[in-house]
C-alpha cells in the first residue's frame, strides 16, 4: 500500500519548488509594446491624415487638372455670398430690367468689356489641358500675338446669357433695332444656332455644378399657395475678381487674316 501511495503521481518536494519558483515575464516588457503600439498608430494616423490634408479640393467650377496658371492670381477661394432672386422682393438691380441703353451698357460692363482672350504659352498648354494637335497657336510675333488664344468659362456663360437675355420676346425689338454689344447683321440661321448653343452650354452647366442648396417655400398670401424663398446664402467665387483679371489681362479677338492656320492644323468647317 505504501508503495502505492508512493506512486499516486502527486508532486515530489522538488517539483513544487520549481513550480513555484517558475520565472515570470518582467512587467517593463508589457509597458515597452504598449508604448511602441501607441506610437506606431499615432505614427499611421498622421501619415493618413496629412495625406488627406494635402489633397487639393476640386471644385465643380475648376477644371479636371486644375485652374491654369495663367489664372493663378484670381482668388480662388469662395465664400458666403447672399443671392436675392425673389418674385415679391425685388432689388433694383438694373440687371433685373429691360432692354434699355443702360442696360445694355451695364450688361456690356457684367461681362468682358470688349476683351476676353489670353495667351497660354506652349510650356504652360499641358497644365491648362490644351491639346497641340487640335487647338489654334498663334505666331504673329510683330502683332504681339504668340501663344494658345483661350477665353474664361463663366465670362462666355455669361455672354451667352447676356444673348439670350437680348433676345427674349419683350427684348427682341430693342435689340434689332439697335444692336448694341450683341451679334447683329449676321444670317438668321446662324443668329438662331448662336442661341441654340447659349441655352444648351448653360443648361449643361447647371446639371455639371447640380447646385444641392435647398429652396426653402414660404406661404403665399392667406389661401394656402405657397412659393419658394429665393432669397438665400450661397457659397460663390469672385466673379467680380474674374472679370477685372480679364479686363487686366485680356485682350479682343485680331482683325480678320492677322492669323491664320498653318497648312496641317486642325479646324472645322466655317459655320458663319
Amino acid at each position: 500500500m505504501k508503495d502505492e501511495l508512493s506512486n499516486t503521481g502527486l508532486l515530489t518536494a522538488e517539483e513544487t519548488s520549481w513550480k513555484e519558483q517558475k520565472p515570470q515575464r518582467p512587467r517593463w516588457h508589457w509597458i515597452v509594446a504598449l508604448v511602441s503600439s501607441l506610437l506606431i498608430t499615432n505614427f499611421l494616423t498622421f501619415i493618413v491624415t496629412f495625406k488627406t490634408a494635402s489633397i487639393p479640393y476640386v471644385s465643380v467650377a475648376t477644371p479636371p487638372k486644375g485652374v491654369p496658371r495663367i489664372l493663378s492670381k484670381i482668388p480662388k477661394k469662395p465664400g458666403p455670398k447672399f443671392l436675392n432672386s425673389t418674385f415679391y422682393d425685388q432689388n433694383d438691380d438694373i440687371l433685373w430690367k429691360h432692354s434699355s441703353h443702360e442696360v445694355e451698357q451695364a450688361w456690356h460692363n457684367l461681362t468682358q468689356g470688349g476683351g476676353g482672350l489670353l495667351m497660354i504659352s506652349k510650356e504652360d498648354a499641358a497644365q491648362a489641358d490644351i491639346d497641340p494637335k487640335r487647338h489654334a497657336y498663334w505666331n504673329n510675333p510683330e502683332a504681339g500675338l504668340v501663344g494658345y488664344p483661350v477665353g474664361i468659362e463663366v465670362l462666355h456663360q455669361v455672354h451667352c446669357l447676356n444673348l439670350i437675355r437680348a433676345n427674349l420676346y419683350y427684348n427682341r425689338g430693342f435689340t434689332e433695332k439697335n444692336c448694341e454689344y450683341t451679334a447683329c447683321g449676321v444670317p438668321e440661321d446662324y443668329a438662331q444656332l448662336h442661341i441654340d448653343h447659349c441655352v444648351d452650354l448653360i443648361r449643361s452647366r447647371l446639371m455639371c455644378t447640380a447646385d444641392v442648396g435647398i429652396v426653402p417655400m414660404i406661404w403665399l398670401g392667406d389661401k394656402g399657395r405657397i412659393t419658394g424663398d429665393m432669397g438665400r446664402m450661397h457659397t460663390c467665387r469672385n466673379y467680380d475678381a474674374v472679370r477685372q483679371f480679364a479686363i487686366d489681362n485680356a485682350r479682343g479677338v485680331p482683325e480678320l487674316g492677322v492669323v491664320k492656320p498653318a497648312k496641317d492644323d486642325f479646324r472645322v468647317d466655317d459655320y458663319i
